[in-house]
């Protein structure tokens, strides 16, 4: 990712961001097949992110129709996909609890596996932000999608600047099970854009 340099490159950056979620979300309706992870947990399996060395979501969505590949292939593929994922990909439950993520998620927070399981999502918020993620998810459920601009409260008490797209998560009868989403560190981009207020108030005086 670039450092934008004007105001309308960021907001540009920040709209492709949003583009290529709603695309990886838009993925995860087509057959996403669950598995179970190195922590013993289900865990969607989610294709490809942009940005990564020679796989792209067109190749992972064409891979996933050729008829002559093996699915247990294709399957260990996109699981390698989520792994090495820049960004945080997670699933929670009915009740707003962790059921699933990628290692993204343990190497950010510091948490080990142990204490994710069934964490509940509003406690990787710090406390003046817990009300209005809470209410996020509820607007999850209720609508389908949501986006939430906040921070991920690590294990040592750290705050970083986190974009948080999620949407909800269906079985085959077409019944919510749970919710599905991508959190994407924003410190570079939060840099980019307190350089830019800075220098346009330099410009101003």
């Amino acid at each position: 990712m670039t450092t934008p340099t004007s105001l309308p490159e960021a907001l540009s950056e920040i709209e492709e961001l949003r583009g290529q979620v709603r695309e990886l979300l838009r993925l995860l309706g087509q057959e996403a097949p669950l598995n179970t992870g190195a922590a013993g947990l289900s865990t969607s399996e989610i294709a490809g992110l942009d940005g990564m060395p020679e796989i792209s979501l067109a190749q992972v969505s064409l891979e996933r129709k050729q008829p002559g590949r093996e699915r247990t292939q294709i399957v260990a593929e996109e699981r390698n996909v989520i792994e090495i994922a820049p960004d945080i990909i997670f699933k929670l439950d009915l009740h707003g609890n962790l059921a699933g993520w990628n290692k993204r998620l343990e190497t950010v927070t510091g948490f080990v596996p142990e204490e994710l399981n069934g964490r509940p999502a509003v406690s990787f918020a710090p406390e003046c932000e817990r009300e209005q993620t809470a209410a996020a998810i509820r607007q999850a459920f209720e609508q389908g999608y949501t986006e939430l601009e906040g921070h991920l409260l690590t294990k040592a008490g750290r705050m970083i600047p986190y974009h948080w797209t999620g949407a909800t998560l269906e079985n085959h009868l077409g019944h919510v099970i749970g919710l599905i989403g991508v959190g994407r560190d924003r410190t570079v981009l939060k840099h980019a854009e307190e350089a830019l207020r800075t220098s346009e108030a330099r410009f101003r005086e």
